[in-house]
């Protein structure tokens, strides 16, 4: 059995797994391969029937472009064809990916363990396994009932999803300078974060574009996560040692792709197919990646909220600072989370809203103060963090039914 290997997207350093994967199954399937690292063209290996010299072709594809859609096509009418990690556009086709709907959804669970609800999702590559992944995390998100936000995607629309990305990012990487590269790329990524709302968290459909980010945001003194929290997607191990160098730690998030199952069960599958055990054509394999955890999203959070949640602490905190107009805000600094998040679990907690809660709150302290201290009602409005009178009558006849004055002269 002679297999040719085309790989058009990754670096060999990447996929070493895949070869990996290659050598361990060759102990029990007897098989050559002969691999071509992005040195030969689909459409010499049709029109020099270059397909005749094998029995069998794997191929990491680029199959947004049409003609190499249309030349693989020809070929999987030619020989036995298997694309692997990137999806054709012609489900016809065999193929084997990873299953990046439970990668996002295993994610999605662990980023609401972290606090994290404003998630969002930064892309620029032009390439299918980019589009699957995008379309994938959004059925996450709607399965979650998390809110999509346009804001927070870069280069799909989230309506049609549709690639949203300037012309140059449709070419081929081959036909532009390195130097040129590397600009469009930090073009985008200031486009994004120049936006006045981002989201707590980026989600990238690889690692070499969460390392782009990342070295934007130590640029320009963006604490990661403190500030905003990254996500890679393939576990790059380039991506990974030089994050380990900087960081001294694993650093980055990341899915990590069954690489080395891609490698076994690709050679399993073509020695099933020849040999009439499956069917030649749509056998698909979808296979679980990993999630590693990394740095890049471990806020140092003091309360688990779904665990450890203490009521005494945020009253605690509310008697030391209810008289400030950002109480809310003083209180999610001290929790390590976001201020959205701490308000939703406020009111399960304490099944009231924190508005009312605070309000009421300042009415009692300035009940105490216009019985007990020779205080004016003015001093004392303000004194308890109303910054309006007419507030402050509002919820002090909510809560006692009476006039402040009137409490004022009685007590006199």
């Amino acid at each position: 059995m002679k297999i040719l290997f085309i790989n058009y997207f990754y670096k060999l350093k990447t996929i070493t797994n895949v070869l990996k994967g290659f050598s361990e199954i060759s102990k029990k399937i007897s098989f050559e391969i002969d691999i071509k690292n992005n040195d030969i063209l689909l459409k010499d290996i049709v029109e020099k029937k270059i397909y005749n010299n094998y029995d069998a072709i794997i191929g990491i594809i680029p199959f947004l472009q049409p003609e190499i859609q249309k030349y693989w096509d020809i070929l999987n009418n030619k020989l036995l064809c298997l694309a692997i990690i990137e999806k054709p556009l012609n489900e016809n086709n065999n193929y084997i990916i990873d299953d990046s709907y439970y990668a996002f959804n295993n994610l999605l669970k662990i980023l609401k363990n972290y606090n994290y609800l404003k998630i969002g999702f930064f892309n620029y590559n032009w390439s299918g396994y980019a589009l699957t992944r995008f379309l994938n995390f959004k059925k996450v998100m709607i399965n979650c009932k998390l809110k999509l936000n346009q804001n927070f995607i870069h280069g799909f629309d989230i309506n049609t999803n549709k690639f949203i990305l300037p012309k140059q990012f449709h070419l081929s990487w081959k036909s532009i300078p390195r130097n040129k590269q590397k600009e469009n790329r930090e073009k985008e990524i200031k486009k994004y974060f120049s936006k006045t709302n981002l989201p707590e968290v980026i989600i990238t459909p690889t690692d070499d574009i969460a390392l782009d980010i990342i070295n934007y945001c130590n640029i320009n003194k963006i604490n990661i996560p403190k500030d905003i929290a990254i996500v890679g997607f393939d576990n790059n191990p380039e991506v990974s040692n030089y994050l380990k160098i900087l960081y001294n730690k694993s650093f980055l998030t990341t899915v990590e792709l069954p690489f080395k199952d891609i490698g076994k069960n690709s050679i399993i599958l073509i020695n099933d197919i020849l040999n009439n055990k499956l069917k030649y054509f749509n056998n698909h394999i979808l296979l679980k990646p990993n999630i590693i955890v990394g740095e890049s999203i471990k806020k140092n959070i003091t309360i688990n909220f779904d665990e450890n949640f203490k009521k005494q602490l945020i009253l605690e905190i509310i008697n030391k600072y209810y008289h400030q107009n950002n109480v809310a805000e003083i209180l999610s600094d001290n929790l390590e989370i976001s201020k959205q998040y701490f308000l939703i679990k406020f009111k399960k907690l304490f099944t009231i809203n924190f508005t009312e809660y605070i309000n009421k709150f300042r009415v009692e302290k300035a009940y105490e103060l216009i019985k007990h201290s020779n205080y004016s009602i003015t001093r004392i409005i303000f004194e308890v963090g109303f910054n309006e009178r007419r507030i402050f009558y509002y919820w002090f006849n909510k809560v006692y039914d009476e006039n402040p004055r009137n409490i004022k002269k009685i007590d006199m």
